[in-house]
């Protein structure tokens, strides 16, 4: 195996559990184990790609998860100065001078005291708003089915501090050996492991590496934003169905659905956006294709 088909199997493990050991991976990858513990190490290292900890927003406090739509005349700087704002997980620049910026705070005061902030930045003309209630997510240029999330509300899988400090560690490092838990927690590592697989198994916690699509050739993204003529039941799941969409949400607010699609070129990319309008007949759908995207930290 040559290093680039090597990076391959080693992303399409590490999408599936971010947490396989080194030993596993030489073990079911055919190629010398130095080659493929150092091809780990240098995806790891890559600013594209990072391995962290997928939690639900309300486990650690912040059950209000909002899409925000940001006119401003500096897109750019602005996309630069978002991530810095704790609240702040994923913004994206847009062809049309937009930003969108996804944020997560745990009460509506505090997402108040969020738009309040952004609305002072320099260059920032408005703030729209969309309160994400349900949606889908697929991993980008996976077929597989896209996984179901509901937002608004307190996390119904029992928790105590220390959970919270084991998922706050994986959210900064997916890959945070379970020694370090442990000293972090003043547990055993048995200990720590056992809480680690029953969040894990609750689904409450999946620990995944997420690269931005430009590593894996999808170098064409667009968010999508509409207003839907009708009711919305179903039309998630089916929206969902089409390839390369790789997140869909109802929202409540300026727009009914918002969705997401990390396509190959610009044809693909008309193509799946054909596919959306045709579930949506007579309704208002915008298209904003991505410039940068900056993924910050990891919610669902």
């Amino acid at each position: 195996m040559n290093d680039e088909q090597i990076d391959a199997a080693l992303l399409e493990a590490l999408m599936q559990d971010g947490r396989i050991s080194g030993s596993e991976l030489t073990r079911r990858i055919a190629a010398p184990p130095t080659r493929v513990r150092a091809r780990l190490l240098a995806l790891l290292d890559r600013e594209h790609m990072r391995v962290t900890a997928f939690v639900d927003p309300a486990l650690i406090g912040r059950p209000l998860v909002a899409m925000l739509e940001i006119t401003t005349a500096a897109a750019s700087e602005l996309a630069g100065w978002l991530p810095a704002i704790e609240e702040v997980a994923w913004c994206a620049h847009c062809r049309s001078g937009r930003v969108y910026a996804q944020v997560s705070v745990g009460s509506a005061p505090d997402l108040l005291a969020v738009l309040q902030r952004i609305r002072g930045l320099p260059g920032v003309s408005r703030v729209g708003t969309n309160l994400i209630v349900r949606g889908l997510s697929r991993p980008v240029g996976h077929a597989s089915d896209a996984r179901p999330f509901a937002f608004v509300g307190a996390a119904t899988v029992p928790h105590d501090d220390t959970d919270l400090i084991i998922i706050r560690a994986l959210q900064l490092d997916g890959r945070t050996p379970f020694r370090h838990l442990a000293d972090l927690t003043a547990l055993s590592i048995p200990a720590v492991r056992q809480r680690y697989r029953r969040l894990v198994s609750s689904g409450a916690l999946s620990v995944v590496a997420r690269p931005l699509p430009a590593l894996l050739g999808r170098d064409t993204c667009a968010h999508l934003v509409a207003t839907v003529d009708g009711p919305t039941t179903g039309l998630a799941e089916s929206l969902a169905e089409i390839p390369d969409v790789t997140f869909v949400a109802e929202t409540a607010g300026d727009a009914d659905i918002m969705l997401e699609i990390a396509a190959v070129d610009e044809s693909s990319l008309q193509h799946r956006v054909a596919r959306v309008r045709a579930l949506m007949p007579g309704s208002t759908l915008r298209v904003d294709q991505h410039v940068e995207v900056r993924a910050t930290r990891a919610n669902f």
